[in-house]
């Protein structure tokens, strides 16, 4: 019975090896290889994607993920033979032989910390967003707004700004 458990066991690290190394060829191998291991399909939406079988994945790649799927889209799009693997084959081995082990910065999650006593107030939050809100408001206007509705516009806000000058009337 532990020998079936111990073989149970080794199948097992075997298909998650097979489903990692499908993950990796999906995300970052050509679209040329023959077949994924494993027997999984290329398809990421398919019934056998390596991809359904990933409970989580690695934060510090999803960017690099994401870079990796569209560049290989437009490659493929444009019709153009394109390979990630081999584009990075040499930046790889030269990590992988000086013993790479820190991250990017962008996949470095400590790098994008906050430092404990950087404190976002409600107030500064509501300030950032209404200066956001203004800026799509103003585009969104500009855009869309009649000539004579924006010079309407335009005059009455010089009043309100003048009104507010102080009474020596000259430019601060």
């Amino acid at each position: 019975s532990s020998s079936s458990s111990s073989s149970s066991s080794s199948d097992r690290r075997e298909d998650d090896d097979a489903c990692l190394a499908a993950v990796a060829l999906l995300l970052f191998g050509d679209k040329a290889s023959d077949a994924l291991p494993g027997g999984y399909d290329d398809n990421e939406l398919g019934p056998n994607s390596p991809l359904r079988r990933l409970r989580s994945f690695p934060q510090s790649l999803v960017l690099l993920g994401r870079a990796a799927v569209l560049i290989r889209g437009i490659a493929a799009k444009l019709d153009v033979p394109y390979s990630l693997a081999d584009a990075w084959e040499e930046a790889a081995k030269k990590a992988h032989q000086n013993g790479a082990t820190t991250l990017p910065p962008w996949a470095d999650e400590t790098a994008l910390a906050p430092s404990s006593d950087a404190v976002v107030s409600s107030e500064d939050l509501r300030r950032t967003f209404r200066r956001w809100l203004d800026s799509k408001a103003k585009r969104l206007a500009t855009k869309l707004l009649p000539r004579r509705v924006k010079t309407f516009l335009a005059a009455r806000a010089v009043r309100r700004l003048e009104a507010r000058r102080p009474s020596g009337g000259g430019v601060v």
